[in-house]
């Protein structure tokens, strides 16, 4: 039995090591950026893993167009084409943690995810009848 326990301590201290230095990592990546770490992780709180992915697609776009190159695509367009399921999943962080129905990031994103990828309109059905229940349980 002390076997085990001392093999989960062990464990214990190398995932906490490696979230320091995840951690760590992406406060230098955003910082190294020029965004304040406090704003940008209010805005994507990491601890949910919707909002933790869509920073990820953001921190990537911005280290693209840092020199200049992409300045025609916005991130909308760029997160849309390469990373739709990101978007979508984070929209329903949006409605289901925030509690804010996102009606014009759910139209914006709607059109660019979908003249890309057409078979996603399911997922837009979804998420569009969960924002219609929410709003007219809110009222």
């Amino acid at each position: 039995m002390a076997g085990i326990k001392t093999r989960l301590e062990r464990t214990q201290k190398m995932v906490k090591r490696l979230e320091d230095e995840y951690r760590d990592a992406l406060h230098n990546r955003i910082n190294q950026l020029g965004y304040r770490l406090s704003e940008v992780l209010e805005t994507f709180p990491i601890e949910k893993q919707a909002a933790k992915a869509r920073l990820m697609v953001v921190l990537e776009y911005e280290e693209i167009t840092v020199n200049g190159a992409m300045q025609l695509i916005t991130e909308g367009h760029y997160a849309c084409a390469f990373y739709p399921i990101v978007v979508i999943q984070y929209l329903h962080y949006l409605l289901d943690e925030i509690g804010v129905p996102p009606l014009d990031e759910i139209g914006l994103f709607r059109q660019l995810i979908l003249e890309a990828q057409p078979d996603l309109k399911a997922d837009f059905h979804v998420l569009e009848r969960k924002w219609k229940h929410v709003a007219a349980v809110n009222g």
